[in-house]
């Protein structure tokens, strides 16, 4: 029960909360835009690398699985950086910062949840 609170519902708690207070904060909307969506993505990235690592969970490829899910973030921020540079009015410190620091959080707690046993 545990690693189902931490694990999933950690992440979407804190990604919801953080986007209503940055939308709700007075800033400039690309900021507060930016921030939101930066949070938004990392709790996808986060969803998605729990549940593969609880997929892989029992398997011998589940190493393989954890490094290869830090591998991918690595290419979706180069890869949305890309994107928000590039084609839209999010500010760009704003979303990557959000993304960055949200992502490194969820990732260090579904690293802890999962290797824990």
């Amino acid at each position: 029960m545990v690693k189902v609170v931490v694990g999933w519902i950690f992440p979407a708690v804190v990604a919801a909360l953080t986007a209503v207070v940055a939308l709700n904060v007075d800033a400039q909307p690309a900021v507060s835009k930016g921030v939101a969506t930066g949070v938004a993505l990392a709790a996808v990235q986060a969803t998605l690398t729990t549940a593969a690592l609880r997929w892989s969970w029992k398997r011998s490829s589940f190493w393989w699985v954890w490094a290869a899910g830090v591998l991918l973030r690595m290419a979706a921020f180069a890869g949305i950086a890309f994107f928000i540079y590039s084609f839209t009015q999010l500010s760009f410190v704003a979303t990557m910062t959000s993304m960055v620091g949200f992502t490194t959080l969820f990732m260090v707690v579904e690293s802890a949840v999962c290797l824990k046993g």
